[in-house]
């Protein structure tokens, strides 16, 4: 696999964006009601726009009882996140795509896989643990067990 949470060092976010990713981990946002769940993810997305100076998003959850043609949990449209459910990663993963939307053209990206890559890198250097926990239950997309393990103990098949 790819090993998406190693793409992105400690060095490459910036410090705010770090602490206030730690503020909302620690703040065990996947423990709580689905209004203080909501409210805690508005905080971050506008702790995050203020910090990157980009506008905020509208932040909308659509139940996973509504049909979709979209298989994934999350999507981002004209300035808009929407989740299918209270996921830090996916929240993560859709912000990106605000970024990318709001960046400067050099800054921008063609690669496929760099949204979910910083998702799981900045999930991963603030809560490295819980990362790997995640991991570990197949909880976190695009991340197996073995892309936990250092490159030369993995197994080779």
């Amino acid at each position: 696999m790819a090993r998406l949470h190693r793409k992105y060092k400690h060095e490459a976010f910036d410090p705010r964006i770090r602490a206030l990713t730690l503020q909302f981990v620690k703040m065990r946002p996947w423990d709580r009601p689905d209004a203080e769940t909501e409210r805690l993810f508005r905080t971050w997305v506008h702790g995050a726009c203020t910090v990157y100076q980009i506008p905020e998003p509208e932040l909308v959850r659509i139940p996973v009882t509504v049909p979709s043609a979209e298989p994934t949990w999350g999507a981002y449209r004209e300035n808009t996140i929407f989740l299918r459910r209270w996921s830090m990663i996916s929240l993560f993963h859709q912000f990106r795509h605000h970024m990318q939307e709001h960046a400067e053209e050099h800054d921008r990206t063609d690669d496929p896989e760099d949204a979910q890559a910083w998702a799981c890198s900045l999930f991963y250097v603030v809560a490295p643990r819980r990362f790997r926990r995640m991991a570990r239950a197949g909880r976190i997309v695009g991340v197996s067990a073995e892309d936990l393990e250092p490159r030369g103990n993995r197994a080779h098949v």
